[in-house]
């Protein structure tokens, strides 16, 4: 890490929260220039709103610089430093693997760094999740066309393809059974083995996008977490 590395961070966790700080001032400025103009009788109040915006304000620094924001930022420059990779929202990557375009979405769910790498696919009406049967099943994080999992059903035999070593729903259980050649599934099996243990999470495909979800100390290696979402998604895009 060079010298100038934590004083990006720091600016770049900054500028994340430039409003809340403008906010927070400006109401603590006013609370207390209105004083004069109300009175004695309003002091308290006043002083309480000034103070209430102050450590509003502190909270967020505090967040920003030292918190769990701190940690999202030092993993977001981490994936920003993979060659062409460039910011495309809130702790959102976008970068080619190759040709193939990914966006991955980082998040923390309670003390766990998480990681969704999606790519686009040829749409279709078809939409399925599968993940290691010692695992809940993956959220569709970040979709663009479905967040909820209400119209998925179990596809048990998907599941004996895969000796039950995963879990699998879908919105079409037969077709995703016909769909699922050992093609698709020698990777998954793979990844499963050679992933850190409890380190993925599965895979969600709703109709228009694949996406690898990871969890743990991966996150934070970029060129480990590519290495192994590349032939999941590569042996989908050859499928289609």
């Amino acid at each position: 890490m060079t010298e100038a590395e934590p004083r990006r961070r720091v600016t770049t966790a900054l500028s994340r929260v430039a409003w809340p700080v403008r906010v927070g001032i400006g109401v603590a400025l006013a609370a207390v220039a209105a004083v004069p103009l109300f009175g004695s009788h309003y002091t308290p109040w006043l002083v309480a709103l000034a103070a209430g915006a102050l450590g509003w304000t502190g909270w967020h620094l505090w967040w920003a610089t030292r918190g769990p924001g701190a940690i999202l930022v030092g993993l977001e420059q981490r994936w920003l430093d993979l060659h062409g990779a460039r910011r495309a929202g809130r702790c959102t990557v976008r970068v080619h693997d190759g040709v193939q375009p990914l966006e991955v979405r980082l998040a923390r769910e309670k003390r766990a760094l998480v990681a969704h790498v999606a790519t686009p696919l040829p749409a279709s009406t078809l939409t399925f999740r599968i993940w290691p049967a010692d695992h809940q099943a993956p959220e569709f994080a970040g979709s663009t066309t479905r967040e909820l999992a209400y119209d998925l059903d179990r596809a048990p035999e998907v599941e004996a393809m895969f000796a039950m070593r995963f879990r699998a729903e879908s919105n079409f259980p037969a077709a995703l059974h016909r769909v699922m050649t050992p093609t698709l599934m020698a990777p998954l099996l793979t990844v499963l083995t050679e992933s850190p243990p409890g380190s993925f999470r599965g895979v969600t495909w709703d109709g228009g996008e694949l996406a690898v979800h990871w969890v743990g100390p991966v996150v934070s290696d970029p060129t480990r977490a590519l290495q192994l979402t590349r032939p999941i998604w590569r042996s989908f895009v050859d499928a289609v």
